[in-house]
């Protein structure tokens, strides 16, 4: 009998499935947007940040790549933290106090809003020196998917010099002027 009850048993069924779009959008005038991502490779292995910004006209002002040193995979999702330093580092340096930060990490997406502390602690010193500065600008955060951020992808590779470079440089140069939409499944 126990088993006919079981048998009776049915799982809740979600919403179907839907696609959404996926698309990078330009700066408006007033911003400079800078795109970051964050890799690793292995389970202990080489982590990597890279990063673009770009004005309303979709001109590189410029981009960089970090090493971050050893890190596990989990990390990911952290070594964001790294890219979005170095991007108001940057824009500090250059005086560009109007901002969009679009990372594709969702935790590093609130970390400039919270005025958060919990970053890797290799990186603390840093971020606390960013935290100081942060009252100096004006930014806007968002969130894209990777799919959505061709130009940070590639700027993240572990194969790219680390360093930062205020021009289109030969790696990204082929991709920088396009938008490419996608449709991701989402459940």
């Amino acid at each position: 009998m126990k088993y006919e009850e079981s048998a009776s048993f049915k799982p809740k069924v979600g919403p179907p499935f839907s696609f959404i779009l996926v698309s990078w959008w330009h700066a408006p005038p007033s911003r400079i947007k800078v795109n970051t991502d964050g890799s690793s490779i292995g389970a202990l292995g080489k982590i990597h940040a890279g990063g673009v910004s770009r004005d309303f006209t979709n001109q590189v002002k410029g981009s960089f790549h970090i090493d971050g040193g050893l890190g596990f995979a989990f990390e990911v999702e952290l070594i964001g933290i790294i890219g979005i330093i170095t991007a108001i580092e940057l824009a500090y340096a250059y005086k560009w106090f109007n901002i969009w930060l679009e990372p594709i990490s969702t935790y590093v997406v609130r970390l400039p809003q919270l005025r958060s502390d919990i970053v890797l602690w290799r990186f603390i010193a840093r971020w606390r020196r960013v935290l100081k500065l942060l009252p100096l600008f004006d930014i806007h955060v968002s969130h894209i998917f990777c799919e959505g951020n061709q130009v940070a992808d590639i700027m993240e590779n572990p194969n790219t010099s680390t360093g930062w470079w205020n021009l289109v440089i030969p790696l990204i140069e082929e991709v920088v002027g396009y938008s490419y939409p996608k449709f991701l499944l989402q459940s």
